[in-house]
C-alpha cells in the first residue's frame, strides 16, 4: 500500500498550499490582519496620533510664547531667523494663520475701537483689520514692502474687509491671512489658499477701494465687480498699477485722501461698506480743509501780533534803539506770514463744508482782517526801509518830519 500512502501525503500538501494562498488573498481585505500592536492608554479606549499639516516649508523653531507677545522680540525673531525676504513673508504668514483666532463676536461690534499691535499680540484674537494690521506691521518692521488694503467681498455684506498686498517673489501680490486662519469653532484647518494667489482668482472674491490694489493691467470697476463680470479682469492691460502705487505712496495724507475720494466719486456705490468708506474719505478731506482754514487764520493772527508789537515800538520812536537785524527780521516774518496765510486760505475747498454761510462768513472775516493788515503793513514797511537807509544822525530826526510817518 505504499502508493496509496504517497497519494494521501500529496493531497495533504496540496490542501495546505491552497489554504495558504487563500489566506494571503484575504489578508489585505481585513484591516485587522495588518494591524500592529501599539501601546494604549489604560484610561482610554483608543489612542489616535494626528500629525500637524506642514503648509509652508519654514519651521518656526525657538518661537516661544514670551517672544510672541513682545513686538520688539517678535520682529527680531523673524528678521534674524529668516534673512531671505520671501522666506520671511512665508514665516510671518504661517505664524499668523497658526497662532491667531478669528473674533466672531467682534465682527458685530460696530463701536469697536482699533487695538494697538501689542494689545492684539497679547490675545491673538481679532477681526480682519487686526490680522491685516499685524501682517503689515511685521512686514514693515522687517523691511518688506507691503500695504494695508481695505475693501469688501463678494458676500456684499454691510461691513468691509481688510487684507494686504506685499512684495513676494519679486512682484506685488495679494494676501488674506484672515481667510486662511484656523478656526476651532468649525474645525477649519489653516491653509494657504489666499497666500499670493492668482490675482484673477483673488479679485473674484475681493474688491479693494481703489483699482490699483487689484494688481492687474485691466482692473474691474465696482459696477463690473458687483455684476460678476470677472472675465473683464486681465493680467495684461494699459493700467500701470505699480506706477500708481509708487505715486500714491509719495503723497501726503491730505493728498492721499483727496486721491481716494476722487476715485470714489467716479464709482457707483452699491453697498453700505462702500458708502461708509466714501463718507470717511470725504470726512478726512473735510478735516484737512478745515485744518487748512484754521491754519490760515492762525498765521494771519500771528502776523497781526507781530505787527502790533512793532507798533508799540514805533510809538516809542524806536527807543531804546535796536539793531538793524530786528527790522530786517520783522519784514521777513510778517511778509512770510501774510503770504502763507493768504495762499492757504485761497486753496481751501469749500465744497467740503456743511453750509454756504460758513464759507461766506469766513471769507468776509479773513478778507477784512487781511486787507486791513496788509494796507497798514505796506506803509510801515516803506517807513522801516527809509529808516534803515539813513545814517545814525539822520535816523534821530526821521520822526520829526510828519510826511515820513505812516498811519499808526
Amino acid at each position: 500500500m505504499p502508493n496509496k500512502g504517497i497519494r494521501l501525503e500529496r493531497k495533504r500538501i496540496l490542501a495546505c498550499l491552497f489554504l495558504g494562498i487563500c489566506l494571503m488573498a484575504v489578508a489585505p481585505m481585513c484591516p485587522e490582519a495588518n494591524a500592529q500592536t501599539t501601546p494604549r492608554n489604560k484610561n482610554s479606549k483608543s489612542q489616535v496620533h494626528v500629525s500637524k499639516p506642514q503648509i509652508f516649508a519654514v519651521q518656526l523653531e525657538g518661537l516661544t510664547p514670551e517672544i510672541e507677545k513682545d513686538t520688539a522680540r517678535l520682529v527680531h525673531y523673524f528678521q534674524s531667523r529668516f534673512p531671505e525676504p520671501d522666506l520671511r513673508v512665508e514665516a510671518i504668514y504661517y505664524w499668523l494663520i497658526m497662532s491667531f483666532q478669528y473674533d466672531h463676536l467682534g465682527i458685530y461690534d460696530f463701536q469697536r475701537k482699533t487695538s494697538s499691535i501689542p494689545e492684539i499680540l497679547k490675545v491673538r484674537l481679532g477681526v480682519c483689520q487686526d490680522v491685516a494690521d499685524v501682517f503689515h506691521y511685521l512686514c514693515t518692521k522687517t523691511g518688506i514692502e507691503n500695504y494695508f488694503i481695505t475693501g469688501f467681498t463678494t458676500n456684499k455684506a454691510s461691513i468691509g474687509h481688510a487684507w494686504n498686498v506685499c512684495r513676494y517673489k519679486g512682484k506685488l501680490q495679494q494676501f488674506d491671512a484672515t481667510w486662511d486662519l484656523k478656526d476651532a469653532a468649525s474645525d477649519k484647518p489653516p491653509g494657504r489658499k489666499f497666500f499670493a494667489p492668482d490675482p484673477l482668482v483673488f479679485n473674484q472674491s475681493h474688491f479693494p477701494y481703489h483699482q490699483m490694489w487689484q494688481i492687474v493691467g485691466r482692473p474691474l470697476s465696482m459696477t463690473e465687480y458687483i455684476e460678476g463680470r470677472f472675465e473683464l479682469c486681465k493680467l495684461e492691460g494699459n493700467y500701470r498699477f505699480e506706477d500708481t502705487i509708487r505715486l500714491v505712496s509719495s503723497f501726503t495724507p491730505q493728498q492721499r485722501d483727496s486721491f481716494y475720494l476722487k476715485w470714489f466719486n467716479g464709482q457707483r456705490l452699491y453697498n453700505y461698506a462702500s458708502v461708509q468708506e466714501a463718507r470717511a474719505y470725504k470726512s478726512h478731506v473735510g478735516n484737512h480743509e478745515f485744518k487748512k482754514l484754521s491754519t490760515a487764520f492762525t498765521l494771519l493772527n500771528k502776523a497781526s501780533d507781530e505787527f502790533s508789537s512793532y507798533i508799540d515800538y514805533f510809538n516809542q520812536r524806536f527807543i531804546p534803539k535796536r539793531k538793524d537785524a530786528y527790522f530786517t527780521g520783522l519784514i521777513h516774518d510778517v511778509d512770510s506770514l501774510l503770504q502763507t496765510s493768504d495762499a492757504l486760505f485761497r486753496s481751501v475747498k469749500w465744497e467740503y463744508f456743511e453750509t454756504v454761510e460758513t464759507k461766506s462768513n469766513d471769507q468776509k472775516t479773513f478778507d477784512d482782517n487781511y486787507n486791513t493788515l496788509q494796507r497798514r503793513w505796506i506803509q510801515h514797511k516803506t517807513f522801516i526801509k527809509l529808516y534803515l537807509s539813513k545814517k545814525p544822525f539822520g535816523r534821530t530826526f526821521i520822526f520829526s518830519n510828519p510826511n515820513n510817518l505812516p498811519e499808526r
